[in-house]
């Protein structure tokens, strides 16, 4: 089916969001072949991290998230005495929560420096932490899944049980309850880079007490990881276990550990981007142009990121090393921090995520873990920015396969194609990273069955900017039933995404609707 250009609909339903055929393949047409595999997407890359997420966010399940502590609270936390007060949560309560309520994986951050004692006296000595990780895996992958409330333990189990401070909350499921997943990945340290004089662990951190007082070498960064990760192996060979680094390279700690005979099956890192150095609220066209500028950087930022890790680990460890690991980029946020997400709730943001999200599918990473306020803090029940409204549409409809990518910086404009191989469901995601003009795509879709039925949603839409606290998704509107590889036009407004839906129509086609008013009979191509 083609509709000629003077049978075209408005679809104002979606705020001038246009959906016409085209007449011929006109100039920045584009066929998005579906035949091939596609990049498998890890929905794990929606994770988020526990101390920021907000219970009634909902942004993050489904995915992975970085527990207990994160951060710079990882390297002080004591997950038996809940001695750091500022993650209050017992082990056994977060793994019903991530089990019951998100359905999450959890990826703990193992403390490698030290902890406060009953006295609140921090101890940085290696054999209490060689331990408490040791009865952790113990705890979570041995003890939760054998034992119930009631049962008698072995005594060492038991020992370890009594070290745990878990007020009010059961340490064991209860009789009859199905255990929480075991544990598989394990982050050790966070961010442990030591400086030029190696004597130091030089993080911003180590300026401050307690972590100022630590004296290590690099010899005793790499000792440190090889003791707790072989004791963690011996609790439980099946876990993975990776360090927790910066992402620019430091040649004081990097080397020193891939030179070792340290077991790295992954390799954890941040990257912050800075989106917020030209975030400007109603910017001239100087500004307008740096913020666009900021956008389409964001992803070659991430991609090339990781090319730099993997090329380092290669030429360290060896030819082809970084091809048996798994990546994760354990801290990430587009805005670099430097401005408190709720203070940015702006397309500007959404569009920066959603460049993020869909370069680490492409990338092929195992999770990554947003570090930030996902919703509104401070407001009840939530206040969903426009960043977490296209969160939960990514978590709901990006499927798994990344099928297709097509990047056009000189228009400000992306398309990315997901594939849902359960269901055969196709979702375009089209983003204008332009603050002042539409864009319109031309596409075709090859390579799969061709009668689909469409559905059109927006988030955005006419008269909206890049700085727009407000936007939202448009009602989701009901294309009908055509053959998707015929040529189709898309009209995109300003600083918006457009999602558009594809489900396979069962043979045999029935009639179907498309734009407004407008019969086509499906499986019969009509020409304008």
């Amino acid at each position: 089916m083609k509709l000629s250009m003077a049978r075209s609909v408005v679809l104002s339903a979606v705020a001038a969001t246009c959906l016409v055929a085209s007449p011929s393949l006109s100039f920045g047409q584009q066929q998005i072949d579906l035949s091939g595999a596609g990049q498998a997407i890890d929905k794990d890359i929606l994770g988020s991290t526990f101390q920021h997420h907000r219970q009634w966010s909902k942004t993050g399940n489904d995915a992975s998230m970085t527990v207990i502590a994160s951060g710079l609270l990882a390297e002080t936390f004591n997950w038996q005495t809940l001695q750091n007060t500022s993650t209050p949560w017992p082990t056994y309560w977060v793994m019903q929560t991530l089990r019951d309520d998100w359905n999450s994986e959890m990826i703990p951050i193992v403390n490698m420096r030290g902890f406060y004692n009953s006295s609140n006296q921090y101890k940085s000595d290696l054999a209490p932490l060689v331990t408490l990780a040791s009865d952790w895996v113990r705890y979570t992958n041995g003890i939760v899944q054998n034992y119930h409330q009631g049962d008698v333990l072995g005594a060492s189990d038991q020992a370890i049980i009594n070290k745990i401070y878990s007020p009010g909350d059961p340490v064991l499921p209860a009789v009859g309850e199905t255990a929480p997943p075991p544990v598989k990945y394990w982050i050790i340290g966070n961010e442990p880079e030591i400086s030029v004089n190696g004597k130091k662990f030089t993080n911003r951190w180590n300026e401050l007490p307690p972590w100022n007082n630590n004296n290590w070498d690099t010899a005793e960064y790499v000792n440190r990881y090889k003791q707790i990760t072989n004791a963690m192996k011996a609790q439980d060979p099946t876990i993975k276990v990776g360090p927790g680094m910066l992402g620019d390279y430091n040649e004081m700690t990097w080397a020193p550990l891939l030179q070792s005979d340290a077991t790295i099956d992954f390799w954890a890192y941040h990257v912050y981007d800075n989106l917020s150095d030209s975030y400007v609220p109603n910017g001239n066209a100087s500004q307008v142009n740096a913020m666009e500028a900021q956008l389409r950087d964001v992803r070659p930022t991430q991609i090339n990121n990781l090319a730099g890790v993997k090329n380092k680990i290669d030429s360290i460890r060896g030819a082809g090393t970084s091809d048996s690991m798994e990546f994760m980029v354990t801290e990430w946020n587009v805005m670099n921090g430097d401005l408190n997400d709720a203070n940015v709730p702006s397309m500007y943001q959404a569009l920066g995520v959603a460049e993020t999200f869909f370069s680490f599918a492409q990338m092929g990473l195992k999770s990554a873990n947003y570090f930030g306020e996902t919703v509104s803090a401070n407001a009840p029940n939530g206040v969903s920015y426009p960043m977490t409204k296209l969160w939960q549409k990514l978590r709901d409809n990006m499927g798994d396969t990344l099928m297709n990518s097509i990047i056009d910086d000189g228009n400000n404009r992306r398309v990315y194609t997901t594939r849902d191989s359960q269901t055969g469901d196709i979702s375009v995601w089209m983003l204008n990273l332009d603050n002042d003009s539409q864009t319109s795509f031309d596409l075709s879709l090859l390579g799969i069955d061709p009668m689909r039925h469409g559905t059109l949603t927006t988030l955005g839409g006419a008269g909206t900017k890049l700085w727009t606290e407000t936007a939202d998704w448009s009602t989701p509107l009901d294309l009908g039933t055509f053959d998707v590889s015929d040529n189709f036009r898309i009209t995109v407004p300003s600083a918006s995404i457009v999602l558009l839906q594809f489900t396979p129509v069962p043979e045999p086609a029935s009639i179907g609707l498309i734009g407004l008013g407008v019969l086509v009979v499906v499986g019969q191509r009509r020409r304008g």
